[in-house]
């Protein structure tokens, strides 16, 4: 016999805890069918079918985010870039195009941009940047001008007026050589020596010889004539001094030559350049005008001199070279540069963006943001002898050009997944100026060959990512919350009322418009919209994530076509949600199937001490589902306090953690007041093992707990779920369907006893959306549904004993829960502590304390 002790005139005396009473508790009623679930009545909305709703033109239920999104759209300023975050699904990418194809955006003045021959430093080409739809005009007049003339230069050079002035000017410049010539070979002649002509090789050069019986001797066949005696021997060092007095005339005469050469081709050179400079004239200038700017003025001067500079790239056999290309083989092959290449190519207009003159702002959504695609490359060619090479004809502009003055949507995991993109897109906007150039020389992987001159673009950019993404962004990226000021959130939730269904219908039309499915009737959209409440998981809302209600129309449609019907009716719907289900439950079927086998143990009858049943959910992405999980404790004396088993294996999560602690806390509160608590207690997930987290369980391991130590045993064919605070206040919980439908499926498979069922916290009843079977057992009385706000409640639903109240004299209501548990702790703080006197020195002791151990069930 169980005995307890209590403190009488501060005496201990014992106390038959077999004899102790049992009070009742209080009547706590289960909820109805019609409360565990919100249903919609066809009849209530005002149309049949969705023949008589308009189709959705615009995002719903998404006024925070539409409203940022406007602003971020209108808003030119530096820095105001915009991030959408939110669940897939919400219509992020459709409300980012429908609002800037609505919205009056303000429009930019559209650019045009353009590379071009840099004349001085060709490794950097130069930038022209003119109004929306000049560029091509630019880039025709250009090559018109380059065509005029390669037709007009050679003519104008070759004309015979010119041609006469050339000669007169060599004529005249050719009389002042020979008068040179003459007048040094006039000299040389009168001391016996003359001025002749020696060929070497293809060429020949003047020479000073001395005359020796009449005939011109090279110098150095003199000595060989004093050898024959033909010269005498002592006059051979006056010959060869006045032979290098003549040479040193000869090579200033030459001097005077090269120089009268030089004057020549300057002042020839002089009448080719007034000849082109007056050709060159206006038609530079005609360009000028029509493209007015300070590039397209420096450059036509550049294009300007380097013909004057480089006629021969007009003569008529430069360009006959140009038009064959064997010629041009042969020079290659022969370790020349290739002059075969089209010479006229440095001239070319090479236009990296120019949409013409329709005004529109543009909105470009780059669905492969990798480097070259967003910022443009360089591309290289092979050249004859196989080196590649690359000028300013191979520069290629991106999408971040293409959508300078407007807008860019990129999806952000797609930009942070491509490598040196994120980076590159970070400083450009933050310079506002892009930079092409090649992504093997941004890596290093190849020299730079070019670097183009920067663009200035004004873009706004929208990424497309979740929280999750934006939070790690602004807390790693030092410069990210000054570049994307705006932040547009897409709530995946909307209120639940008769606006909201109309948005589910409307999005229902909009699909029979564009997708060509079946109208949907007035029951359709009723089921449609409770499965939206369903998935919302909150109380009084609906999903806004349209796409994922999109994909259940579809799966409609589909079985209702299959069925040759000729709209999709709440059936069809339904089916619809069934299949979805089917597809992705493969789990669960096992781990129902595991209950049905016994191999996962669970009780749906009887009474058990410290053992419970609770509920976790199962998360499988797209998919989750409930099932019990039996939760047991095990009480000792100690002070080990309670020990959580699946945190000592490394498997719990800190938030499971967390519950405990509450757990902790809650006993202090409620048992703590009257003195120190002392226990060692183990409380165990059983038949788990895997990862355990969240706090859920946290009514459960109270309950579990305060039955061992009160040996009061727990209902078995209930569970519970709820999260705990430690006053002693149930808190809401989320998966509260998938929790109540996976402990029903087992007591189906057990067999329904009228007296299973769930407790809950009353904070979720709101959110019940359970399905027809589990409502029918409702209706029918087979399975209840408890809602409970404290831990007393859940207590006598699950002991059929009173909780207790606290005492104004102190203690608890006698033979309570409370009472037993508040007993129990003072007996084992005492035998913990050795602290057993006889009752006559029992003065000062703790009220309670028990001299016997007690009986455990199963154990007597």
């Amino acid at each position: 016999m169980a005995k307890k002790v209590k403190k009488k005139n501060k005496k201990i005396v014992e106390v038959d805890l077999d004899s102790y009473p049992l009070p009742k508790p209080r009547k706590h009623k289960p909820l109805k069918a019609d409360e565990c679930r919100w249903r919609i009545k066809p009849r209530d909305l005002k149309f049949r079918s969705t023949k008589d709703v308009k189709p959705l033109k615009s995002i719903v239920g998404q006024p925070r985010a539409s409203a940022a999104l406007k602003l971020g759209a209108q808003i030119r300023g530096k820095g105001y870039n915009v991030f959408v975050t939110g669940l897939s699904a919400t219509g992020r990418s459709t409300a980012v195009k429908n609002i800037l194809e609505t919205l009056k955006l303000k429009k930019i003045p559209g650019r045009a941009h353009c590379y071009v021959n840099n004349f001085k430093s060709p490794d950097h080409p130069r930038l022209i940047t003119l109004k929306q739809g000049k560029a091509l005009e630019f880039k025709n007049e250009v090559g018109r001008l380059i065509e005029t003339l390669r037709q007009t230069i050679p003519h104008a050079l070759e004309d015979e007026t010119v041609l006469s002035m050339k000669r007169e000017l060599a004529e005249q410049y050719a009389k002042k050589e020979a008068a040179i010539f003459k007048k040094l070979e006039t000299r040389v002649a009168s001391d016996d020596f003359a001025l002749v002509q020696v060929q070497m090789g293809p060429y020949t050069r003047p020479d000073v010889f001395p005359v020796i019986d009449g005939e011109p001797v090279p110098p150095n066949q003199v000595g060989k004539m004093v050898e024959e005696g033909k010269f005498p021997k002592e006059k051979i060092n006056d010959l060869y001094q006045r032979y290098q007095g003549y040479k040193a005339d000869l090579r200033a005469v030459l001097k005077q030559v090269r120089q009268l050469n030089r004057e020549l081709a300057e002042k020839t050179d002089g009448i080719e350049r007034e000849i082109l400079e007056e050709i060159l004239k206006d038609y530079c200038q005609d360009i000028v005008d029509k493209f007015p700017g300070e590039s397209v003025e420096e450059y036509m001067c550049e294009c300007r001199e380097y013909i004057i500079e480089n006629p021969d790239i007009f003569s008529s056999e430069e360009q006959e070279e140009q038009q064959h290309p064997q010629a041009v083989q042969a020079m290659a092959l022969g370790g020349e540069e290739a002059k075969g290449r089209d010479a006229f190519r440095k001239f070319e207009v090479n236009v990296i963006l120019d949409k013409g003159k329709n005004g529109e702002t543009p909105v470009v959504i780059e669905h492969h943001p990798n480097y070259n695609n967003l910022f443009g490359s360089i591309e290289r060619e092979v050249r004859f002898g196989g080196y590649w090479t690359t000028d300013f004809t191979q520069i290629r502009g991106g999408s971040l050009l293409e959508a300078d003055g407007g807008y860019l949507v990129l999806n952000v995991i797609d930009v942070l997944q491509e490598p040196a993109v994120w980076r590159t897109l970070m400083r450009t906007l933050k310079t506002g100026k892009l930079q092409i150039q090649g992504m093997d020389t941004l890596l290093s992987l190849a020299p730079a060959t070019i670097k183009p001159e920067p663009i200035d673009i004004d873009v706004t950019v929208i990424l497309i990512g979740d929280s999750y993404l934006y939070h790690l962004l602004t807390y790693y990226e030092e410069d990210f919350s000054r570049v994307f000021k705006v932040r547009a959130d897409f709530d995946s939730l909307m209120p639940r009322g008769s606006r909201q269904v109309k948005y589910y219908a409307q999005l229902a039309r909009k699909m029979v418009d564009t997708e060509n499915s079946l109208h949907l009737t007035a029951k359709a959209i009723a089921r449609l919209a409770e499965e939206g409440a369903r998935r919302s998981g909150r109380g009084n809302k609906m999903s806004a994530r349209l796409g994922r209600i999109a994909d259940i129309i579809r799966e409609a449609n589909y079985h209702a076509s299959d069925q040759g019907a000729k709209t999709i009716d709440g059936q069809h719907v339904e089916y619809a949600i069934k299949e979805m289900e089917y597809r992705q439950d493969l789990v669960r079927e096992r781990i129902d199937e595991a209950f049905k086998e016994e191999i996962l143990m669970i009780g749906t009858s009887g009474e058990e001490v410290g053992q419970i049943n609770g509920l976790a959910v199962h998360d499988m992405g797209t998919f989750s589902f409930g099932r019990p999980q039996r939760i047991t404790c095990e009480i000792s004396m100690g002070d080990a306090g309670v020990v959580n088993i699946e945190r000592e294996a490394k498997l719990s999560g800190s938030f499971h953690d967390k519950g405990i602690l509450i757990l902790e806390g809650y006993l202090r509160h409620v048992y703590g007041m009257d003195g120190p608590i002392s226990l060692s207690a183990s409380i165990c997930f059983e038949q788990s093992y895997s990862q355990i987290d969240g706090d859920s369980a946290s009514l459960a391991e109270i309950l579990v707990l305060l039955s061992e130590l009160s040996d009061i045993p727990l209902r078995q064919d209930l569970a519970i779920t709820g999260s705990v605070n430690q006053k002693g206040m149930v808190q809401p919980i989320g998966g509260i369907n998938e929790k109540v439908e996976g402990f029903f499926r087992v007591c189906k498979q057990s067999g329904l006893t009228g007296t299973q069922g769930v407790v809950m916290p009353r904070s979720n009843v709101s959110e019940l959306m359970l399905n027809d079977e589990v409502l029918a057992a409702i209706a029918l009385g087979k399975f209840h549904i408890h809602p409970v706000s404290t831990v007393n409640q859940a207590i006598e639903i699950f002991t059929g004993v009173a909780a207790g109240r606290r005492l104004k004299k102190g203690g608890w209501t006698k033979g309570s829960v409370h009472d037993r548990v508040d007993l129990v702790l003072s007996d084992f703080y005492l035998r913990t502590k050795g602290d057993t006197p006889d009752e006559d020195e029992g003065e000062g002791l703790p009220a309670h304390k028990s001299k016997k151990p007690r009986k455990r069930r199963g154990m007597e």
